[in-house]
């Protein structure tokens, strides 16, 4: 399943799964989607630390040069392999 994610449009309560309802946080697309699964990132900023626990694509749906994640400080990181 592919869900999308645009931080302009979208909410976190919307289903993601169409461009016209997407999430607003590249995490909770993340969290939507099945493992094999791919979010499309909508241009913009997205000030988030987002954590991948499954296989997945994550795809910038402007390019690079048009999204960015800015990570955000934490005091607590969790590694598990």
């Amino acid at each position: 399943m592919d869900c999308y994610v645009n931080t302009a449009t979208g909410s976190d309560t919307y289903s993601g799964s169409t461009p016209q309802f997407p999430k607003k946080t590249i995490q909770a697309g993340i969290d939507q989607v099945s493992p094999g699964g791919m979010v499309h990132v909508y241009p913009g900023v997205y000030p988030e630390s987002p954590l991948i626990g499954k296989s997945l694509t994550l795809q910038s749906t402007g390019g690079r040069d048009l999204t960015e994640i800015v990570l955000q400080p934490s005091s607590t990181i969790t590694w598990t392999p």
